[in-house]
């Protein structure tokens, strides 16, 4: 919840979150992205607009891990918003303001506190950014959110953060520790209330990876994408044609893109 003032009174944005995560299968989260999600090190980037739900999904990916993996999982939010219970996991979650003064505070300290998984809730700033790719450098498995509406916008905003000076030794960083990226969007269910997600999702290959280093586009390629890619263009006509969405909702959505 965010209070502010205006008019001389107090108003407040109250975001309501879910006291229980659903399951990943059911609600169409792709299985590259929780195969990924089991990867031992490197950055998973999890995007969308706003409202499309990415801290849903982030969550998601997380309690994956925490049903199956005697992981140390520590989470950096503000604030936080689902609380996990702790299963095969051990999990810590940080809010910041309350726990730690900023995200990198949290990220430079986290190094001392032992995590396996780290879940930054946003990334701000070029420092962040920075500790997000060197945890993922140095062993340890991140996965942390950007607005963006592609996975290949995914990819440039993160090297545009930088000084042109510094953009190619980070796309050299960042190819080798990206595990994957995905991009949802939402729409409204064809029957009852309620929506579901399309997902785009790029599983870097060592062709993609040599793009991404070289500042090429990845799916500017001589083969077919590797398996566990998916367009979310494909995958918003595939709802559509599975009736799970009308043609219409599926229409606006497309054209959205």
């Amino acid at each position: 919840m965010c209070v502010t003032r205006a008019s001389g009174g107090l108003t407040a944005a109250v975001r309501v979150m879910p006291t229980r995560l659903p399951d990943p299968v059911a609600v169409g989260v792709p299985q590259a992205l929780l195969d990924a999600a089991c990867s031992p090190n490197g950055i998973i980037i999890v995007s969308g607009q706003t409202g499309s739900g990415k801290t849903t999904v982030a969550m998601m990916l997380l309690e994956h891990l925490n049903a199956r993996s005697p992981v140390h999982i520590l989470t950096i939010e503000d604030p936080v918003g689902i609380r996990l219970q702790p299963k095969q996991a051990v999990i810590r979650q940080q809010s910041v303001g309350t726990d730690t003064p900023s995200y990198s505070a949290a990220l430079r300290s986290a190094m001392r506190q032992d995590p396996d998984v780290i879940f930054v809730g946003e990334v701000r700033d070029l420092v962040t950014l920075e500790a997000c790719v060197t945890a993922a450098d140095t062993g340890h498995l991140v996965v942390t959110q950007v607005h963006a509406s592609s996975p290949q916008e995914v990819i440039q905003r993160v090297v545009e953060v930088h000084p042109e000076e510094l953009r190619a030794p980070f796309r050299r960083r960042l190819a080798q520790t990206l595990r994957a990226v995905s991009v949802q969007k939402l729409l409204p269910l064809a029957k009852g209330p309620g929506l579901t997600a399309a997902f785009g999702v790029l599983i870097p290959d060592k062709e993609m990876r040599q793009a991404i280093a070289d500042g090429r586009s990845v799916t500017d390629r001589a083969s077919a994408l590797p398996a566990g890619c998916q367009n979310l263009a494909d995958d918003i006509r595939r709802l559509a044609k599975e009736g799970a969405v009308t043609q219409q909702a599926a229409e606006a959505a497309l054209a959205s893109l």
